[in-house]
């Protein structure tokens, strides 16, 4: 099915200051303090950018510029391509008015389509639940499920929603999730996971180094000093001018066994058309490339995209020698924090920040809905997170509504 453009939708499901004036005539909800809220969908690629500049001062309040400054980048990713971007924007409102007033939060979820049509099937694809919610931190839970009652309101028949916990006080999942049915029959899950993709970096590099365990530590300075005596190698911190030079082909070549050259390229070049984006490299004094990082910087966050190293060097452990120059070009920057989306794993993760993620699964409790999650969960590639959570055996449901 297709969704309107726009959507509104009144709804009972944000808590707020319980002195808040509920309006004459409106039944009183079942949790003290809920107020009304309207929930406009924004679908499609220009829609969701068009609502950024609303959004940005308040993502300074909700110290979410970097999220909202990235919007651009991961709704236009290629693999994004067979799906459509949809904002969900939370309004404060009374009964009858239009969608005015305060902006409470917002939520960025992702449609799938079939054959160029909604399928009513939504979904995150950010497994660190850092950038599908946008409000007060304290409020993540409340905004997450006023928007997915918002979509099943319009005909949503599974969605998939996750964000970082930072507060089990207030109001429970259950809860929330009883206020908002407006008499409709879903049921839902959640669950909780730790998730470690984020490193605070500290005012020098000595310091940050101190964050790390011992044998990290010695890793760090030993591989880079035994890559120096080797190779006489350097760090650049922009190699943009270099990646379609010989030398740099032939790291991507030999970089790794499994990787494409062209499917390589093709990223290299996509990435270089991103905002924010950055690229450093690793030459050997002869003028070889030996690794590559690439990511993206805004002011304060740094994010890291992908690395790719020189496969023939293995013994030589790049990785760690690339992070250990990387890291320390990150804080002469002024970098607060540094996040790996993708890369080689490392022993420098057990360092980093040690986040709880929930993940929300809400489905209509009809024949349509029933078979939609069905065909979603055997259609999707088992490596998508939706069809996994669909497939989980453990997760414990529960139906809300009449």
């Amino acid at each position: 099915m297709d969704f309107p453009l726009k959507t509104e939708y009144v709804l009972n499901t944000i808590p707020e200051d319980v002195s808040k004036e509920i309006p004459a005539g409106v039944e009183r909800p079942s949790i003290s303090g809920l107020y009304e809220a309207s929930a406009v969908v924004f679908r499609g690629h220009r829609e969701v950018l068009d609502q950024l500049p609303i959004l940005m001062p308040l993502a300074e309040q909700w110290d979410q510029v970097a999220v909202v400054e990235q919007i651009d980048y991961y709704i236009s990713r290629p693999f994004q391509r067979k799906k459509t971007p949809c904002l969900v924007l939370l309004r404060s409102s009374t009964q009858g008015e239009r969608v005015t007033g305060e902006i409470l939060g917002a939520v960025l979820l992702y449609e799938f389509e079939l054959g160029g049509r909604g399928t009513g099937i939504f979904a995150t694809d950010d497994k660190s639940g850092t950038r599908t919610v946008l409000g007060p931190a304290a409020s993540y839970r409340k905004i997450a499920i006023a928007a997915m009652h918002a979509l099943a309101a319009k005909g949503a028949h599974v969605i998939l929603l996750s964000y970082q916990e930072t507060s089990c006080e207030g109001e429970s999942i259950a809860e929330l999730m009883r206020c908002g049915t407006q008499g409709r029959r879903v049921i839902w899950a959640s669950q909780t996971r730790e998730r470690r993709d984020r490193l605070i970096l500290q005012p020098s590099f000595e310091a940050t180094l101190a964050e790390f365990g011992k044998h990290t530590r010695r890793n760090l300075r030993y591989y880079r000093r035994k890559a120096e005596e080797q190779f006489g190698c350097e760090f650049v911190p922009d190699i943009t001018s270099e990646v379609f030079g010989k030398e740099f082909s032939e790291l991507l070549c030999h970089a790794n066994p499994s990787m494409d050259y062209e499917a390589a390229r093709g990223r290299l070049e996509r990435h270089l058309s991103a905002r924010f984006r950055f690229i450093s490299g690793l030459r050997a004094a002869d003028g070889r490339w030996l690794s590559c990082i690439a990511g993206r910087r805004v002011p304060g966050e740094t994010v890291v995209d992908w690395q790719i190293n020189h496969g023939e060097y293995a013994r030589a452990s790049l990785c760690t020698v690339m992070r250990s120059y990387f890291l320390e070009n990150e804080v002469a920057l002024g970098s607060r924090r540094l996040f790996f989306e993708e890369g080689t794993p490392h022993t420098m993760e057990f360092s980093f920040v040690r986040d709880r993620v929930v993940d929300l699964i809400l489905r209509r409790e009809s024949t349509r809905g029933f078979l939609t999650a069905a065909i979603a969960s055997r259609l999707l590639e088992k490596k998508s997170f939706l069809a996994m959570c669909l497939l989980n055996q453990d997760l414990e449901w529960h139906r809300v509504g009449t």
